[in-house]
């Protein structure tokens, strides 16, 4: 193969591990973990929403910390991400990074967000949330090998909506989806 055939390939296989780790898919069911914690409700709020968005806030930031930490290894065991991620998503994550594993590529630095919740019923079974997620890669690199394999070109700071339910009395994010060509 080619220079540019490698190339193509390196693109094509960064884009994919990069789209894996916020993209739902289809799986199957597995136990949810622990209860993320949570605050004192506001007044302000209804009974239980103040709650329920700081445990949401909470399942985010420790789903998005799980998976930069399995991605620096490309560790497709790590079982922080079960405590915060639910199916479609863990399934999604977990693919991602053994395809992650078998094609070399890790992750260095950390990538920051901002998210917040656009959306939130209580009153469902179970209880839903939207959220929308301000994505920063700008310092969050792509290794294949050992050496940088970024997409040229590539959106670096985009839109990523995510859902969340509750399960058995904790939140855990389901889907996760990039939009890259939502620009925040």
């Amino acid at each position: 193969m080619g220079v540019s055939g490698r190339r193509r390939t390196i693109t094509a296989t960064t884009m994919a591990a990069m789209l894996l780790f916020t993209t739902a898919a289809c799986g199957d069911d597995d136990p949810p973990g622990p209860t993320p914690p949570t605050s004192s409700a506001s007044a302000s709020t209804p009974p239980g929403e103040a709650e329920a968005r700081a445990a949401i806030t909470t399942a985010y930031d420790a789903y998005r910390t799980a998976y930069i930490t399995a991605a620096a290894t490309a560790d497709a065991e790590n079982k922080d991400i079960a405590k915060y991620t639910y199916f479609p998503l863990r399934s999604d994550l977990v693919t991602a990074l053994q395809q992650a594993k078998e094609q070399g590529v890790t992750y260095e630095g950390t990538p920051t967000w901002k998210v917040e919740i656009t959306s939130l019923n209580l009153g469902g079974t179970p209880p839903t949330a939207e959220l929308n997620d301000c994505f920063d890669t700008t310092n969050w690199k792509v290794l294949r090998d050992g050496k940088p394999a970024g997409s040229p070109g590539q959106a670096k700071k985009f839109v990523v909506t995510a859902t969340a339910k509750l399960i058995e009395g904790a939140w855990y994010i389901d889907t996760s989806t990039p939009h890259r060509d939502q620009p925040c």
